[in-house]
């Protein structure tokens, strides 16, 4: 079994701070046992060095619960959550005492992690300047982006999105949806004026990602995706956390964690390793020229 170093041993000794000890883990709820769950917790076992107990929510809020129940008896040292509903569990159910580091969470405020005073972590999301400057680089000329989002879900990112593409010379048009059927007519009501398609990563958004990219190619619009996946399916292109990395980032803030660092003075953190995806064909046909250079970069910032 992985073992705590030797160097993080001695201090915590010596600061009379609670380690893992022989035999015991760091448990992990995961949402569902996805490939990319397990890999982010590979690394974040192998970073950390102490072996993590893998606990499958299978999706399903009860069974969350029922884990949750078993590891507020058991009082491990700290607790990673894995995927949105994975943190929302366990920043409902898990005793406030017990820290929680989360990952795999695109959304923090809409989860209802923001204010939390037992639960940090790693997000998926990338701050909005990083995003719009990837996107200038790209396509310097863009002048209108329609964000298209859940009217229930992420507003407070538009709110701020105003802001800061004002920055970068573009303007904002909001389409709010609500569910599946809205967005015929919320691609209908779009003004020519729009030149480019902004998919923000909220739920209703990702479920119809197929949908919105096929509409959008039908106006001989750019779509600017949250994730390579769907630049896969014809958006122009996404700027994508390295997933796995973020198990990596997480078990960082765990570690500080378990030398006696609170809670509240370890703020959430966004990826700090990113990649530029870009559809070289999707370019084609909307008769954008990409700088070679900037085809398959990765972006490390702090």
């Amino acid at each position: 079994m992985p073992k705590v170093r030797t160097g993080l041993l001695v201090l915590l000794l010596l600061l009379g701070l609670h380690s893992p000890t022989s035999g015991e883990s760091i448990p992990a709820i995961m949402t569902k046992d996805l490939p990319i769950y397990r890999q982010t917790v590979d690394l974040f076992e192998e970073t950390v060095e102490i072996q993590v107990t893998r606990y499958d929510m299978k999706g399903d809020t009860l069974e969350g619960k029922l884990i949750a129940a078993t590891l507020n008896r058991e009082r491990p040292p700290l607790i990673l959550a894995v995927g949105s509903s994975a943190a929302q569990i366990a920043e409902r159910e898990i005793d406030e005492s017990i820290p929680v580091v989360f990952c795999m969470v695109a959304d923090p405020e809409a989860v209802g992690l923001m204010g939390s005073h037992h639960s940090t972590g790693v997000t998926l999301s990338v701050p909005l300047n990083v995003q719009f400057g990837a996107l200038k680089s790209v396509l310097p000329a863009a002048a209108v982006m329609a964000a298209i989002y859940d009217s229930a879900a992420t507003t407070h990112v538009i709110e701020e999105a105003y802001f800061v593409a004002a920055e970068y010379g573009m303007k904002i048009k909001p389409v709010p949806i609500g569910s599946k059927e809205e967005i015929p007519e919320a691609f209908g009501s779009l003004p020519e004026s729009v030149d480019l398609l902004w998919m923000l990563p909220d739920v209703l958004v990702l479920r119809n990602a197929e949908t919105l990219i096929a509409l959008a190619m039908e106006r001989g619009l750019a779509v600017f995706a949250p994730s390579k996946k769907m630049v896969r399916m014809g958006a122009l292109l996404a700027l994508s956390p390295d997933y796995r990395e973020t198990g990596r980032q997480a078990a960082e803030l765990a570690k500080r964690l378990l030398l006696g660092v609170r809670v509240r003075d370890l703020p959430f953190e966004s990826p700090s390793s990113l990649r530029l995806v870009i559809n070289k064909q999707t370019a084609e046909v909307l008769n954008i020229e990409v700088p070679t250079s900037l085809l398959g970069i990765s972006i490390e910032y702090e």
